[in-house]
């Protein structure tokens, strides 16, 4: 589950809960051969087209607060990127939900 501090803001993401919500929104994802190889790999190459990336965003909203634009998303490219942006967010940035 993602933990969000009271004091700092800090957002805690694990990769396994990033990839579990990006295989929700894209269906059965399209995985490497081993495990290690997952955070690295481009969302295009696990499966994940526009519409996922757009639902991924959403449920990351809805669930843990975090805000993402699209367009950044997109542009991350892989969900360590994305893991390491959203880890890298100012309470700030979190949306109340």
């Amino acid at each position: 589950m993602t933990e969000t501090t009271g004091t700092t803001g800090e957002i805690r993401l694990t990769m396994e809960e990033l990839v579990a919500i990006l295989t929700e929104c894209a269906g059965d994802l399209e995985l490497p051969d081993t495990p290690e190889e997952i955070p690295d790999c481009s969302f295009e190459k696990l499966g994940c087209d526009s519409l996922a990336l757009l639902e991924t965003a959403a449920r990351l909203q809805s669930r843990h607060g975090v805000s993402v634009q699209d367009d950044v998303l997109a542009e991350l490219g892989s969900p360590r990127a994305l893991l390491e942006h959203i880890q890298g967010m100012e309470g700030a940035q979190r949306v109340t939900v």
